[in-house]
């Protein structure tokens, strides 16, 4: 399952395409992908020469480490099924 969750979060993730032909009605769940703010903070910078603004990037840090946050908790309940399995 965390393949296919992989796979289809690469493809929603707006590396080729902009962000701006995302329709309103579902772009609040781009937000959520850590990876949305690290591709238009570059695009940003690198392509409009624009600065990314202060409160995206406090909400790309909170998102950054409440994502570390989890992870580390799944990693830490699951650490003996990893290595069993290994």
């Amino acid at each position: 399952m965390w393949k296919n969750i992989l796979f289809f979060g690469w493809f929603l993730t707006p590396i080729i395409y902009s962000k701006d032909i995302i329709p309103t009605n579902i772009s609040f769940i781009w937000k959520f992908n850590p990876l949305y703010y690290i591709l238009n903070f570059s695009r940003d910078l690198l392509i409009y020469g624009k600065i990314p603004n202060f409160s995206a990037v406090i909400l790309f840090t909170f998102i950054l480490i409440l994502s570390i946050l989890i992870s580390y908790y799944i990693f830490n309940k699951l650490v003996e099924n990893i290595a069993g399995r290994i």
